[in-house]
């Protein structure tokens, strides 16, 4: 239960970020396009997922990519909600490193884990990235 608590307001923190971010992108969409389409007989599905969607996807996959980000610095909920509790059910590698660093003073073994942490995301990032590119979506 409290996981699922976490993760509900998580979302409920970053959904409106999320959809500005995507509402902006469908807004700079050239209405031209739209316009031409429904005279050619697109539907609305046709036109979203031919039209609309190529020409954001790099917001898109901005807005993945700061979200996957965000996603493994999940520490305030968990401190705030259930402080990583019952026992270590909620905890996060975020929280962990906090937990080691703060209550524990194992400084080398959170440094350890941080670094770790650090080239673990700039690896995933660097992959999303480079995918992206080869789409042709940044």
């Amino acid at each position: 239960l409290g996981f699922t608590v976490i993760m509900l307001a998580d979302i409920w923190q970053w959904t409106p970020f999320m959809f500005l971010i995507l509402y902006a992108g469908l807004s700079a969409v050239p209405k031209r396009l739209i316009e031409a389409a429904q005279v050619l007989g697109a539907s609305s599905r046709t036109i979203f997922w031919r039209i609309q969607f190529p020409l954001i996807r790099p917001l898109a996959m901005i807005a993945i990519a700061l979200r996957s980000l965000e996603a493994f610095k999940v520490f305030d909920a968990v401190y705030m909600i259930t402080g990583g509790g019952p026992g270590s059910t909620t905890e996060t590698i975020s929280f962990y490193i906090y937990m080691l660093a703060v209550r524990y003073y194992d400084m080398a073994y959170a440094s350890a884990i941080s670094l770790m942490l650090l080239i673990a995301l700039a690896i995933v990032i660097r992959l999303f990235v480079k995918y992206a590119i080869e789409k042709g979506g940044a």
